[in-house]
């Protein structure tokens, strides 16, 4: 166990340390009163727990937090951490709530995931794809626990490793597998300082974790200076909304009676791409996160999956899509097959596929995942 693994552990008492780093299964811990947590299991099942911390517990531990993240932490403010493992501390003590404590601690799922594991068919995954590559600007929308940053960590793996990436974060959960990375932790919600420096770091892809009212201003300049390639996570209700009502709400009130609602609504239709709807939904009495919607703004066109995905599928190849930029994308890495990819995998046989698969992009090439766990097969049964 690290030295900061311990002292978290120390502070946070033998209890809900186990609740958080040792319990399987579980994707969030809530606490809405000083002595219980929620655990939320995977399955959407809430389990209750009895903790022995005091009102006093909390608050050293939000004050030690407060400490480590170099801010402090005075009584009803909320304070966002990034606990070891990655995990997301988010917290307020204090009389804006009935019991004065609100603590949510997300938990990073350590399993590999894909775009296949959000129910997509080959064709929408080759087209979420597709859109990555060409630099779209991305939304990517839904409700908590609809798997947001887990799906555009997903997008994040399809981008070539030679591009720069830079993202912006109030705690770290975004991936990135690339060398040339500059990753911005905004502690203080100083988003138009940092915007700045991102601007002159020149990325060839920038992220944000996700769109708040401290950082709206800065989205919307960084759209608005042509660039290319920006993701980001948001909550709302559907595509749409995200776009217009949901992104417009972000702005304080004194924004919005100078601002133009429509204005802002035809702003962002010109400059993002393509927004994605996320929900979580029960299939087979088991929750699953899927793809609900894909909007394109620029063309006003909404589809919602299933029921509309062959009109989907129709559309997309009805249409002219400018394949060269693609093209050219993949082009950046050499393409691994046949003898060659035989031997690339047999020469790493000790090795799991997936390692093998991820070794192979950190080396520049394109490989199909399928492809070599194909190849493990054959090689075991020899």
């Amino acid at each position: 166990m690290s030295n900061e693994l311990q002292v978290i552990k120390n502070f946070l008492g033998e209890e809900l340390y186990s609740y958080i780093y040792l319990e399987k299964d579980i994707e969030e811990v809530s606490i809405n009163k000083h002595n219980e947590a929620i655990l939320k299991h995977k399955n959407g099942e809430d389990i209750y727990r009895s903790i022995a911390l005091t009102k006093k517990d909390w608050e050293i531990i939000f004050h030690y937090l407060g400490n480590l993240k170099k801010t402090g932490y005075r009584e009803n403010e909320t304070l966002v951490y990034d606990l070891p493992k990655g995990y997301r501390f988010k917290g307020s003590l204090g009389n804006i709530t009935k019991e004065n404590i609100a603590v949510s601690i997300r938990l990073q799922n350590e399993e590999e995931i894909f775009l296949e594991n959000f129910k997509i068919s080959a064709f929408v995954e080759k087209f979420l794809k597709t859109r990555v590559l060409a630099k779209n600007n991305i939304f990517i929308s839904g409700a908590t626990a609809s798997g947001k940053t887990t799906f555009i960590n997903c997008l994040i793996k399809e981008i070539p490793l030679v591009e720069r990436i830079i993202t912006v974060e109030e705690v770290y959960e975004l991936k990135v597998p690339h060398k040339n990375k500059l990753e911005y932790l905004c502690a203080n919600g100083d988003y138009d300082q940092i915007l700045d420096d991102v601007l002159k770091s020149r990325p060839d892809r920038f992220f944000l974790g996700e769109l708040s009212t401290q950082n709206v201003y800065a989205v919307e300049k960084f759209l608005t200076n042509g660039h290319k390639g920006f993701m980001m996570t948001m909550h709302s209700d559907n595509t749409q909304m995200a776009i217009t009502d949901t992104f417009f709400a972000k702005f304080p009130s004194d924004k919005k009676l100078t601002t133009s609602f429509e204005k802002e609504a035809k702003l962002l239709k010109n400059t993002v791409d393509l927004v994605i709807q996320l929900e979580q939904v029960e299939i087979n009495n088991k929750k699953q996160r899927t793809l609900t919607e894909i909007y394109l703004p620029k063309e006003d066109k909404l589809f919602k999956f299933p029921n509309e995905e062959q009109d989907f599928k129709a559309y997309i190849i009805n249409q002219k899509l400018n394949t060269k930029n693609i093209s050219n994308n993949f082009e950046v890495r050499k393409k691994l097959k046949g003898k060659d990819l035989k031997e690339y995998v047999y020469s790493f046989k000790k090795l799991k596929a997936i390692e093998i698969y991820k070794k192979a992009l950190s080396d520049g090439y394109l490989v199909g995942r399928r492809r070599i766990e194909q190849l493990k097969r054959e090689l075991k049964d020899r």
